[in-house]
């Protein structure tokens, strides 16, 4: 509000007239409020003019001082209540870190747990397939001996049937022989 509009409100006013011979002025929150420079115009402007025509003034600044009360205590209130809402904050905070680090602890516990059963599962694995690995060279082993064997034994069984391939060769020619000797 201006005081050109605050002026034109009290004139009117002070023309209507109050049967009773009194005006009460009285300012209430909001914006008036928040211009004191517009109020104290207002003021002295009422406290000139109205007095000139004998009227009685009252003004009603009880709103007014409790509004001053209000900001002066302001600071202080603010203050507290902005170190109430950090230690909240840093509360809740804390909270939620220490609900976190339980999770992630376990979390880790878990996984630590998993890694050992991989651990133990991959061992016994290479165990089984170490024994495997024994045994097929062992199997190895063992069917290159029988190869050997049956090698030689065919060897040996060849050079015997040539050799009785060559006796009976011989005996044949002396079966021809002898027929015709006889």
């Amino acid at each position: 509000m201006s005081f050109q509009v605050a002026k034109e409100a009290l004139d009117e006013l002070l023309r209507a007239g109050n049967p009773y011979g009194w005006v009460d002025i009285e300012f209430t929150g909001g914006e008036p409020l928040l211009n004191f420079g517009l109020i104290r115009r207002v003021f002295l402007y009422v406290k000139s003019s109205y007095k000139e025509h004998g009227k009685k003034i009252t003004f009603r600044d009880k709103e007014l001082n409790r509004l001053r009360k209000e900001a002066a205590e302001f600071p202080e209130k603010s203050r507290l209540e902005i170190q109430k809402a950090v230690a909240e904050a840093v509360k809740a905070a804390e909270a939620g870190h220490a609900q976190e680090l339980v999770a992630l602890k376990k979390d880790a516990e878990t996984e630590k747990r998993l890694s050992g059963l991989k651990i133990r599962t991959l061992e016994e694995t290479a165990a089984r397939q170490f024994m495997q690995i024994e045994g097929l060279g062992q199997r190895l082993e063992e069917a290159k001996k029988q190869v050997q064997d049956i090698a030689i034994k065919a060897i040996e069984g060849a050079s015997g049937a040539k050799a009785l391939s060559h006796v009976s060769q011989l005996a044949m020619e002396q079966a021809k022989i002898r027929p015709s000797q006889g």
